[in-house]
């Protein structure tokens, strides 16, 4: 064909045809013509009457020169190439959109809506500043990142608010401006926490602690009430006042004291002389380190006194006065001595040395006081787990128990409750013991009277022992039982020696299931008139 894609190929070469002595002929003109008039009409026509059937594929692009691509001559909406690399799009005869190196923009500023009512855009992402004059939010926001406001944040109008919830990092925990009720609530524990800046009161700060000012909750103008604070009345009195403690000077014109007098500072006199009691609630303090006085504390009886030697250091009695302790013990070091005086007393007139006496202060649980080999005071550290005292006639010892296979304890457990089985695996026959050995060198003994029935029909059934300790379970003795006819019921005796190697618990239970023929495998049958029982006994034997 001629004409093919866009390109026209000459089928002849009349200049070829003309050297070669062919002449010009209708046939060889018509192919000519006819591919023309091909090419012709598949081409676009400046008129628009022949358009385009499939996609042109536009190697270089399309290049307009400057012009417009008139998108809709009739209402002028168009796209434009401008100057200065500027794209505008125009529509109703005016520019609406430009786009630049960078920008897209409105022609005119205040002028282009982004979407409608009714016709909204889905998603919005940006990742820069966005910049308006006002946001109207008619649904959820939702912000997974930072949010600066350099303006104020209002919600609501004046008489038409709306509550504001800041949720804390613990569940439920809030702070609520509830609009209903014009207040501002916390909410599941959260807290206001003022550290930084002080509570303002008509501009000035509140440096009052929580606990200073919670000490006026509850208080009544001239009256005193316990931990609160005191304000006066009208005529500026205070009644109830009990006791008054001052640091400093008790200025007043007249002082009328009916009762006691506590004084927390110094008090100068040149004498006292005190006809009744005297009560200190704080420390007595008689001279200063390194400079002390002597202090007398004298009893019913003449010359009898406890007598403070500063000189001397020491707490004397004197005239027979006496050191009698009842209530509280004598303190050593910090601990008390239990020991009373008659046991005390069982020590006067012995010779121990020092050495002998420090014994009793390396007494610790476990240890005994003995004579040694040399005949000599000494400490008997404990011997180990289950051992015995010994002696040989003249020395104490240490040593393991004689003889060994003693039964150091035994645990029986019975049933009686009923369970049948026609499984091909393994199901607990209802006997369990539990025994918890002393030592892991003992054995256990097991020993189980089991009662097997056959119901149905003859069968048989596999039995097995099973030990567990803690979550692991081991199969310590498998056995079939021929249960034989139907009714046949007995007990089978079975035992088994079990070294656990463990000092905790045991549990030893039976599990069995049938084996072979069609009837059913009873443990414990209850027939109403004869109730089966099944026993188990375990013993620790030890080493």
């Amino acid at each position: 064909m001629a004409f093919s894609g866009g390109t026209f190929s000459r089928l002849y070469s009349w200049a070829s045809d003309q050297s070669n002595g062919i002449k010009i002929r209708a046939d060889r003109m018509d192919d000519e013509f006819n591919g023309m008039a091909t090419g012709l009409s598949t081409c676009l026509l400046k008129d628009g009457s022949q358009t385009a059937s499939a996609r042109i594929p536009f190697a270089a692009g399309i290049k307009m020169g400057g012009q417009s691509i008139q998108l809709d001559p009739a209402n002028s909406s168009a796209i434009t190439a401008g100057t200065n690399n500027i794209i505008i799009v125009s529509a109703g005869g005016a520019d609406q959109v430009k786009f630049t190196d960078g920008t897209i923009e409105p022609a005119t500023d205040n002028d282009i809506d982004l979407g409608t009512a009714s016709k909204e855009f889905k998603n919005a992402f940006f990742d820069g500043t966005v910049t308006t004059d006002a946001l109207a939010v008619s649904g959820a926001v939702d912000f997974d990142g930072n949010v600066q406001l350099d303006g104020t944040l209002t919600v609501g109008v004046d008489d038409t608010g709306y509550d504001v919830k800041f949720f804390g990092a613990t569940a439920s925990a809030h702070l609520l401006w509830d609009a209903s009720a014009d207040k501002l609530l916390t909410v599941g524990g959260a807290l206001i926490d003022i550290v930084k800046d002080k509570l303002m009161i008509g501009g000035t700060a509140v440096t009052t602690t929580a606990a200073e000012l919670n000490v006026l909750d509850g208080v009544t103008a001239g009256t005193v009430a316990a931990s609160k604070g005191v304000v006066v009345d009208a005529n500026k009195d205070i009644a109830s006042f009990r006791n008054v403690t001052l640091t400093g000077e008790l200025d007043a014109g007249s002082l009328d004291v009916s009762g006691d007098a506590d004084i927390d500072g110094t008090t100068n006199l040149d004498a006292v002389d005190i006809d009744g009691n005297v009560q200190l609630d704080g420390t007595l303090t008689v001279g200063v380190d390194d400079t002390g006085y002597d202090v007398k504390l004298f009893g019913a009886t003449a010359s009898a006194h406890l007598l403070w030697d500063a000189s001397a250091d020491k707490l004397l009695t004197a005239g027979g006065a006496l050191i009698d302790i009842v209530k509280d013990k004598l303190m050593i070091g910090g601990t008390a001595v239990t020991t009373t005086a008659a046991e005390l007393n069982i020590l006067d007139g012995v010779t121990s040395t020092t050495a002998e006496l420090n014994l009793v202060d390396a007494v610790a649980r476990g240890k005994i006081i003995y004579g040694n080999a040399s005949g000599a005071s000494a400490l008997l550290s404990p011997g180990g787990a289950n051992s015995v005292l010994t002696s040989d006639g003249t020395d104490i010892s240490w040593a393991a128990p004689a003889g060994g296979g003693k039964i150091l304890q035994v645990v029986e457990a019975t049933t009686t409750t009923e369970v049948s089985t026609t499984s091909s695996s393994y199901v607990d026959a209802g006997l369990t013991g539990s025994i918890t050995p002393s030592a892991t060198s003992s054995k256990i003994l097991v020993l189980i009277s089991l009662s097997v029935n056959a119901a149905g029909g003859a069968a048989v059934s596999e039995n097995k022992i099973v030990r567990t300790i803690g979550a692991t379970a081991t199969d310590k003795y498998v056995f079939s039982q021929i249960c034989g006819p139907e009714n046949d019921k007995g007990n089978y005796f079975l035992s088994v020696l079990d070294s656990p190697s463990s000092t905790s618990a045991c549990v030893y239970k039976v599990q069995g299931f049938l084996t072979d023929q069609s009837g059913t495998v009873q443990y414990q049958r209850n027939d109403g008139a004869d109730i089966a029982r099944s026993v188990i006994t375990l013993m620790e034997v030890g080493a």
